[in-house]
């Protein structure tokens, strides 16, 4: 059993070119998280997920300048699960166009229900790094449950 899991971890953490982004991405932003929700405590104050947002950001993605997390972080504020639906709108052949139990139009549309999250992040961060059909793959798996 251990061993399974253990394939099951290396095949989606390293086979999957989106597969290391998701996977520390989602362990940077519990650290995160945790910090903040720390942080607001001591303080007497909500946790602020648009503050740790914004940090994962900048974690995952170092290289880019701060002027471009502020860019790509007020687009992601503004069009929240619309994002994921126009990369999967510009990428149709992600899903399975035939027989498949997530019809495109279905899936596009809960996408654009969808709020901000760290997956909205770690998929941009897909998107500088391998590209918009990448992202495309990665919001795929995310909205039919074969990420997570």
């Amino acid at each position: 059993m251990a061993g399974l899991y253990v394939v099951d971890r290396f095949r989606r953490c390293y086979l999957l070119r989106w597969g290391r982004f998701h996977h520390r991405g989602m362990l940077a932003f519990a650290g995160i998280w945790g910090g903040e929700v720390a942080d607001a405590k001591h303080e007497g104050r909500d946790p602020n997920k648009a503050r740790a947002l914004s940090m994962l950001m900048r974690v995952i993605d170092p290289q880019a300048e701060a002027s471009q997390h502020l860019v790509d972080f007020a687009d992601l504020t503004i069009r929240k699960g619309g994002y994921f639906a126009d990369l999967l709108t510009a990428n149709p052949t992600v899903l399975p166009s035939q027989g498949s139990a997530f019809p495109l139009d279905s899936v596009v549309e809960h996408a654009r229900k969808l709020d901000l999250s760290p997956e909205m992040i770690i998929a941009r961060s897909v998107e500088r790094a391998l590209g918009e059909q990448e992202a495309a793959r990665y919001a795929a798996a995310l909205l039919t449950g074969k990420a997570k």
